[in-house]
């Protein structure tokens, strides 16, 4: 099929899918040889995260995929004991786990993230496939919760930082989030035939856990466009062998400093 919406396909079985993700088009506009050496970022913040994302979203498959410790620390001796015992289990150490307890809470006390995430009905993790054929491309999307009546995509973050407009700026630029936005909105669309909405349920790690919804601007969504259609470009214009230089240019880079920092140093001679 050239369109797939696939509703119960594991986080796993996802990964392993031969199709093109947002995460590869970001290593896409790096190089291709980032591409091409692409690995899983396997932090004790990611595994936090997967975690957190199951506490939310698939809550029946916690106990199937996770050991949950009683320590401190995932050095000790027990918490390596029961990795060995069940392998295929992820140990998560009590510190993680009873962190996602509390915001899973806060999430439930929250009025707009109740509403988005149990009062509306919806599904979760949503797998969206579609054949380019413009790019000749195989390309795939996992949407972690998916208004259907309301057309609505959402998308759960945590943030270690802040949750608010100025703060999470900084995040939507560093994860290049108007890039997911618009490649999310646009696969779902082609997939369904219909325009949706991206929201962005931000909830921070630290006590008291703040919660905020966002959504990109029209015009930032279309830098983004911009961004994803340039990097499938030259992700498909490699593989029929039109890209022979897969690093970073050649070219000499002249290093211009921003305003700000020449303006500090400006400030600091004039203060002698």
């Amino acid at each position: 099929m050239s369109n797939e919406i696939i509703k119960n396909m594991s986080d796993k079985d996802y990964r392993d899918y031969d199709a093109v993700s947002r995460s590869e088009l970001m290593d896409v506009l790096e190089s291709i040889d980032k591409w091409k050496e692409r690995k899983g970022v396997d932090t004790r913040a990611t595994r936090f995260g997967t975690y957190f994302h199951s506490r939310v979203l698939e809550p029946d498959t916690v106990e199937q995929n996770y050991n949950l410790v009683d320590v401190a620390s995932y050095s000790t001796k027990k918490a390596k004991e029961v990795k060995e015992l069940e392998p295929n289990k992820s140990v998560v150490i009590k510190p993680d786990w009873a962190k996602a307890d509390s915001m899973v809470s806060k999430l439930s006390l929250n009025s707009e993230a109740k509403r988005l995430l149990w009062d509306i009905e919806g599904d979760n993790e949503v797998t969206f496939i579609k054949q380019s054929e413009k790019y000749g491309l195989k390309l795939k999307c996992r949407v972690d919760r998916v208004l259907w009546d309301e057309g609505i995509l959402i998308d759960l973050k945590t943030t270690r930082d802040d949750a608010r407009p100025h703060a999470f700026m900084k995040s939507v630029m560093a994860y290049k989030y108007e890039l997911q936005a618009a490649y999310y909105k646009d696969l779902v669309k082609q997939c369904t035939g219909r325009d949706w909405d991206f929201l962005f349920l931000v909830v921070e790690k630290e006590s008291p856990h703040g919660i905020k919804t966002h959504t990109i601007s029209e015009d930032d969504e279309q830098l983004g466009r911009l961004q994803y259609q340039l990097a499938l470009r030259r992700l498909s214009d490699y593989k029929r062998g039109l890209i022979k230089e897969t690093g970073y240019s050649k070219d000499l880079n002249t290093v211009n400093l921003p305003t700000y920092y020449r303006d500090s140093i400006q400030t600091l001679l004039h203060s002698f």
